[in-house]
């Protein structure tokens, strides 16, 4: 799991609630958000397309990179299980 300090909450002024990586990375200050997330029921798999906020190019420098993947599923899983930790009634 990513160290939740690897990354916040992002808003576009324009609109938009983004990620932002801030850890100390060849990533850091990428800002991005998963879009058509899906489960796969075959597999179990997370499947997720990244759109990119950052400066020009980043589409094209991360989008294919797979350690960039890797990361953004981390991040997500990461806030999934904060969400449903957060939501469990506390015994």
């Amino acid at each position: 799991m990513p160290n939740p300090k690897n990354f916040s909450p992002f808003v576009d002024p324009d609109g938009g609630q983004w990620i932002q990586i801030t850890g100390a990375s060849k990533y850091k200050g990428v800002v991005w958000r998963p879009v058509d997330i899906e489960m796969s029921e075959e597999d179990d798999k997370l499947k997720f397309e990244i759109e990119f906020l950052t400066m020009e190019g980043t589409e094209s420098m991360y989008m294919h990179d797979e350690n960039f993947h890797k990361l953004a599923g981390d991040v997500i899983l990461d806030i999934i299980n904060e969400t449903v930790n957060q939501a469990a009634p506390q015994v």
